[in-house]
């Protein structure tokens, strides 16, 4: 499981390279690496709800997951969470409403009670050498080590990580496409992917 002393690699893997969907909120590479460093930093890596695991290469953490079970991929808004965006983004936070009305567009329930994963990362120097697939089975287990029949995650449509979720068992069962969620973050919509968690 991660530690707190793991929050900045956790933010450097995560925000370095920004997505599209960060990107989209935030308007630009910089202010999405403030955007995403703030969103992190203010929920923490620690919380028992929403735990995150790391995977290690010689002491360095190199890739990371994010889970909970029957959760929505929503962060709960709070004064703290809302002064460290406005921090973050200056007055660029006032152009952020269209941008969220079109985020929230493609909103897509995550399944009762299933195992979601909000997160899962690999450091851009690391992609392609196999830690998203042992993250992915680690979880797997952890699923049915919780008792629950099925995992979910939801990601954008265009993601090249979906051959690495069908090629684990994932499945598309919901979509949701939108013009301006397109227009802001270059993706056409999201996906949901599910899939029953191994037995034991």
């Amino acid at each position: 499981m991660a530690l707190a002393t793991d929050i900045d690699r956790i933010v450097e893997i995560q925000h370095s390279e920004p997505s599209p969907a960060i990107l989209g909120l935030a308007g630009d590479v910089a202010h999405g690496r403030r955007f995403g460093a703030a969103l992190v930093k203010t929920m923490g890596v620690t919380d028992p709800v929403r735990p995150y695991v790391v995977c290690e290469t010689k002491g360095l953490v190199v890739g990371f997951a994010q889970y909970s079970i029957g959760e929505s991929d929503d962060m709960p808004m709070n004064f703290r969470l809302i002064a460290n965006v406005v921090r973050a983004l200056g007055f660029r936070v006032f152009s952020m409403r269209p941008r969220l009305v079109a985020r929230k567009a493609v909103r897509i329930e995550v399944p009762s009670s299933s195992f979601y994963i909000g997160e899962i990362q690999v450091h851009p120097s690391q992609r392609g050498s196999g830690i998203g697939a042992q993250l992915l089975q680690w979880l797997d287990a952890e699923a049915t080590r919780q008792h629950t029949p099925m995992m979910s995650l939801i990601t954008d449509i265009e993601n090249p990580a979906r051959r690495l979720y069908e090629r684990l068992g994932f499945a598309a069962v919901e979509t949701r496409v939108d013009k301006n969620f397109e227009r802001y973050t270059a993706r056409t919509g999201r996906v949901l992917m599910t899939k029953p968690a191994s037995v034991s």
